[in-house]
């Protein structure tokens, strides 16, 4: 199995983190540098993070129509650029591939994903939003306008190809957030998977994933030095800003250490951040949820 991801040069040390915890479980991670068009470019270690320029997709019709969209638009970019570098990879190998988001962190072997991908040809991670009518309903919502599955995992084999040439096409039409529209990025296109592929896989295991978003139905638990989240466990975490908000806060408190390792280990990578940068609540978050109340 072969795990993938894409990232903009700022973020590289961010990404070396990713490939050094899945180093440690015994994958290998390539990088696709979508604003590096040539080696020379990048400035990375190779005993840790396999880079690869923009050239690789030179041959790629749709790959260059997504890059003459989304030129000015890095992430934009990135996003729409997944399905291409899936498709790369499965068609250079042939191997089962994992796209992960550069801010997941491997906590143990992913021999369940890879035995998913070898009798699916699609797997999904839904974002486990809490689901409840009578309290917090802005997840409920959210589930809908932010769309089923989260765009920071997505595996498949070759017999995804087409699936994920839909998804290329999906997203030259539009990558966008419109509430309008009813578009959510790259992101909200993923419900479509399994109606056009009958066959993709929603991911059983409840360590896949895990997320600050998911503290309240994904429930967390320690046994001994370990991790686990519904009793099984854990093996992926998304380190994004809320879930380090949510383990720094309070919210999702069993996930503070492992939230400070990964502090320290983006350090180590000269990508400094610190507790203090994840405490509070963005403007923007806070005016959403204030206008949420408000209209309920």
């Amino acid at each position: 199995m072969r795990c993938i991801t894409l990232s903009t040069l700022s973020h590289l040390r961010q990404t070396q983190v990713l490939a050094s915890s899945l180093k440690e479980h015994g994958y290998e991670l390539s990088c696709l540098v979508v604003d590096a068009w040539s080696e020379e470019d990048i400035n990375c270690n190779p005993k840790i993070l396999k880079t690869e320029c923009m050239s690789i997709l030179a041959e790629d019709e749709k790959a260059q129509a997504l890059i003459n969209a989304y030129r000015g638009n890095k992430d934009a970019l990135r996003w729409s650029l997944k399905s291409r570098y899936m498709i790369y990879a499965l068609e250079q190998r042939g191997e089962e591939v994992v796209y992960l988001d550069n801010d997941m962190y491997c906590l143990g072997r992913l021999d369940v994903v890879d035995d998913y991908l070898k009798k699916h040809p699609l797997l999904l991670t839904p974002h486990h939003y809490s689901l409840s009518t009578q309290k917090d309903q802005f997840w409920l919502e959210a589930s809908l306008k932010h769309g089923l599955f989260n765009a920071g995992f997505v595996g498949a084999n070759v017999e995804g190809i087409k699936t994920l040439d839909w998804w290329s096409d999906a997203c030259l039409y539009r990558c966008e957030k419109s509430l309008l529209r009813g578009l959510f990025d790259d992101q909200r296109y993923l419900d479509q998977f399994p109606i056009i592929e009958p066959r993709t896989l929603i991911c059983p295991h409840p360590g896949i994933n895990v997320g600050g978003w998911n503290a309240t139905s994904r429930k967390r638990s320690i046994n001994g030095n370990q991790l686990l989240v519904l009793g099984e466990e854990c093996l992926l975490v998304h380190m994004n800003h809320y879930t380090l908000q949510s383990a720094f806060n309070g919210k999702d408190p069993l996930l503070q250490p492992l939230a400070e390792q990964y502090l320290d280990a983006l350090n180590a990578h000269h990508f400094s951040k610190d507790q203090s940068d994840f405490m509070s609540t963005s403007w923007r978050d806070r005016m959403k949820l204030w206008l949420w109340h408000k209209l309920s």
